[in-house]
């Protein structure tokens, strides 16, 4: 049997692997992380050494604009060809993700199960898949993909399961009833993977107090494109023009689909509070809002009187090019795993003004600005603050924000993590090696 990673035995069947604060592998290097000792499982050995491509089935809740899909996206698009053949699954229909990862030359295939439904066809769509396939490895992205890939993985194939985990926990009443049900389910079953990855130190304390003992908890964190988001004066410049934005208007970016974890209404009320104090001002919304949602965003501009400076764009395939041009970007979430949204905006040298939940406010640091969820005055003063900043020190605090996504979170190396899972998971030789 080979080791999973540079590991020490401290307890019977599951050993230990430390994540030093500040450490490349990931740790978000905070004080308060009670994460240093992270449990990992061992790998069987196979094809007595060889270096084999592994073949690797994701299967995935939904392939709509999202966080998780996003991420399975941009790792379809960077794993090395060499070393991971990917094939995705999606439960529901192909959505807009589910379209791009197509495009960049994976194969995708959509069980066809209707929201809050499950089919007996699509079941048997996906048996017919894992036979077919015979993955090494099933990477299930989310809760209900969780429980659907585990009984499909352990039933029908001999690959190795990971279990991805997005999210922190949130109260009962927040969730819809069957990703209620998936989500006590997966407790139960959390010690059948053969590990389980989270995106976010805080979604691996929360889902530790609910009760899930998986054999292997690893943190990987999302990665960020750093070619495609970066601070860029040209892009900038010319998408203001584009936007009909003057050079000297302070803006202030709410990306994100427009849903009740996101808390829009919250921002709003900061907006109005802004709008008080700054006048040259304009807030950009980017994301999709949805046809249901439009009268009530509309309340609430009218509400706030913000109808001259409150700006929706709407979904768009060009959010590389609107970061730049904004002079902060604000999270009002009331409750995150890893936002992509915060790591995008510092890549593009932009300082945030975040909430505190998830890893938020480990991510962002001195970067920028950590407020009370759910306060609209707290955020407000936040986003003062740093728009009465001058330029210079904007631009140094974008510099930092900057620099801390190269170091612990760029694409390339959180790619790196995950073919090293995957290898590990097929009983590849080269374990404990950092890549």
């Amino acid at each position: 049997m080979k080791k999973l990673l540079n590991i020490s035995s401290e307890r019977s069947g599951s050993q230990e692997l430390k994540f030093e604060p500040g450490d490349k592998s990931g740790s978000l290097g905070t004080p308060k992380s009670d994460l240093r000792l992270v449990r990992c499982a061992y790998a069987s050995k196979s094809n007595k050494g060889r270096f084999q491509k592994v073949s690797v089935l994701h299967i995935i809740t939904t392939l709509d604009t999202g966080g998780a899909e996003m991420m399975l996206y941009k790792l379809s698009e960077t794993f090395n060809s060499n070393l991971i053949s990917n094939y995705v699954v999606g439960m529901t229909e192909l959505g807009s993700i589910g379209k791009q990862i197509q495009a960049s030359g994976t194969p995708v295939i959509c069980l066809g199960f209707k929201r809050g439904k499950a089919s007996f066809s699509g079941m048997i769509k996906l048996i017919k898949i894992l036979l077919k396939i015979n993955p090494d490895v099933v990477q299930t992205w989310m809760y209900h993909a969780n429980i659907l890939g585990l009984f499909g993985a352990k039933l029908f194939t001999k690959a190795k399961v990971v279990w991805n985990i997005r999210a922190t926990v949130r109260k009962n009443s927040e969730y819809k009833k069957l990703t209620l049900v998936a989500l006590y389910l997966g407790r139960l079953l959390s010690r059948m993977p053969d590990a389980v990855v989270f995106n976010s130190q805080a979604g691996v304390r929360d889902h530790r107090k609910l009760g899930f003992r998986p054999k292997a908890t690893i943190y990987i964190p999302n990665g960020f494109d750093l070619n495609l988001f970066q601070p860029n004066n040209s892009i900038r410049n010319e998408m203001r023009r584009k936007l009909s934005i003057p050079e000297k208007t302070l803006c202030v970016g709410l990306f994100g689909r427009f849903e009740p974890i996101k808390d829009f209404r919250t921002f709003f009320k900061a907006a109005w509070h802004i709008n008080q104090q700054l006048h040259d001002i304009q807030f950009i919304l980017c994301g999709e809002i949805g046809d249901k949602n439009r009268p009530v965003l509309k309340a609430w501009i009218d509400e706030f009187h913000l109808e001259q400076i409150m700006r929706p764009l709407g979904s768009r395939s060009d959010v590389h090019k609107i970061m730049p041009a904004m002079d902060t970007v604000v999270s009002s979430s009331k409750s995150e795993g890893f936002s992509n949204v915060i790591g995008e905006a510092m890549a593009c040298g932009i300082p945030c003004v975040v909430t505190d939940v998830g890893d938020s406010a480990a991510i962002v640091g001195s970067t920028g600005k950590v407020v009370p969820a759910q306060n609209p005055f707290e955020m407000a003063q936040a986003v003062i603050d740093l728009l009465t900043k001058s330029q210079k020190q904007r631009e140094a605090l974008g510099i930092q924000a900057r620099k801390k996504i190269e170091t612990h979170y760029s694409l390339e190396h959180i790619t790196k993590r995950y073919e090293s899972l995957y290898r590990q998971m097929a009983g590849q030789t080269d374990i404990g090696k950092k890549g």
